[in-house]
């Protein structure tokens, strides 16, 4: 069972490149937060694609400290939540920059597997995901050399099977000596994120090197024909990209995207568009789920649910804050009896009386489908199947 534990963070000062879907808008200066407003900052964390997917492989999970983020003009900075109206280094942030409240999310032997996570929460998302990372690849060790980006073709982010996908790559040394970017480019890999995490199509790192000057800034640009390493067109949904390491002091380290850059491809025969009031509830092991509706888009599907208090469930404070123990809240669904995809592990809004639950950022659901399947697979340690067949006649 995941654990809940606020302690303080340490500062750190790193550059990073931060992008993404419409503009954030963050506000000018640290305030103290309501505890609902904290609780919505983790879940909104926790259900960015990035981490639950993450979260997903790891199990056990603690939120290991609360933050205030400053962004500006791509370089970011974290602060203790308690401790910044006397931090020093406040003064090295400039006016212009937006702030953002965040978690440090930690897993693995003695939490030293760590992401950090800052959100916007007037817009409720993710604006800056970053790491994972361990104490020996952590921020403050590779995340001050290189920052790296990637942009779709005219900020494009939906395409039509068979499009060409351009994607430009850029990497700038923010150290104050040069760096050698060794292979270069590096290695590129689309990611499809369901059924599993599991590349579609690699594009090989270079053979040769290139050295940055300090504040020096490299880009190149690749093409996808959307087709697999075995040259088939991928299927339509969501992928993302992921990047290779490079090698550096006689080792190797990780490049990272400062977000989670991702792409979107379209079924061929066009999507659904409307919402389904479902309302319709299933008892298991004496928790009632009730499926409340479904939202289908242009370019997600989303589902909400709500469950009364499993027989454990002990709550603490006030609405929407997490109870002293929390649960993974695990689905998967099918459209027309087809293959089974992951929903992934839900967000989640605890109530007095139980629990809310959306899962969102799925893919869109095709024109023609008839039912969708959707299967609540475990409240934590308790097992279901929550099962819901949702008409979309």
């Amino acid at each position: 069972m995941k654990k809940w534990l606020f302690v303080t963070v340490s500062l750190l000062v790193v550059a990073l490149l931060m992008g993404g879907c419409g503009q954030p808008t963050g506000i000018k200066s640290p305030r103290e937060l309501t505890e609902e407003e904290k609780a919505r900052v983790v879940e909104i964390a926790l259900n960015t694609p990035q981490v639950s997917g993450w979260l997903e492989d790891e199990g056990e999970y603690q939120i290991a400290g609360l933050g205030w983020y400053a962004i500006d003009d791509g370089t970011w900075w974290c602060f203790d939540y308690e401790g910044i109206e006397t931090d020093p280094n406040r003064q090295l942030v400039p006016e212009s920059a937006k702030w953002y409240p965040g978690v440090t999310i930690a897993v693995g032997e003695e939490w030293i597997t760590q992401a950090q996570v800052a959100v916007d929460l007037e817009a409720e998302k993710a604006v800056l995901v970053e790491g994972p990372y361990t104490s020996l690849s952590s921020p403050g060790r590779f995340r001050e050399f290189i920052e790296a980006d990637a942009n779709m073709d005219k900020d494009k982010d939906a395409y039509l099977p068979g499009d060409d996908v351009v994607i430009e790559l850029s990497f700038k040394n923010v150290r104050a000596e040069p760096f050698q970017v060794e292979p270069f480019p590096p290695q590129i890999e689309i990611m499809r994120p369901s059924p599993y995490d599991e590349p579609v199509r690699s594009f090989p790192a270079g053979a040769r090197s290139k050295s940055l000057a300090p504040g020096e800034v490299i880009g190149y640009t690749i093409t996808w024909d959307q087709r697999d390493d075995q040259g088939q067109q991928v299927a339509y949904g969501r992928y993302y990209l992921k990047l290779g390491k490079v090698r550096h002091d006689g080792g190797s380290m990780s490049l990272n995207f400062g977000r989670y850059v991702s792409l979107l491809i379209l079924p061929t025969e066009g999507v659904i568009e409307r919402t389904i009031e479902v309302n319709e509830s299933l008892t298991v092991n004496n928790i009632t789920f009730t499926m409340e509706r479904v939202e289908l888009t242009a370019t997600e599907a989303r589902f909400h649910a709500s469950n009364t208090p499993p027989p454990d469930y002990r709550p603490k404070g006030p609405e929407s804050l997490p109870p002293p123990q929390s649960y993974n809240t695990s689905a998967e669904y099918s459209l027309d009896g087809g293959p089974v995809k992951k929903a992934g592990t839900s967000g989640v809004h605890y109530l007095l009386n139980g629990m809310k639950h959306t899962w969102d950022m799925l893919d869109p659901v095709p024109k023609g489908t008839k039912e969708i399947t959707f299967v609540i697979t475990e409240l934590g340690d308790w097992e279901g199947p929550w099962e819901f067949h949702v008409s979309l006649e």
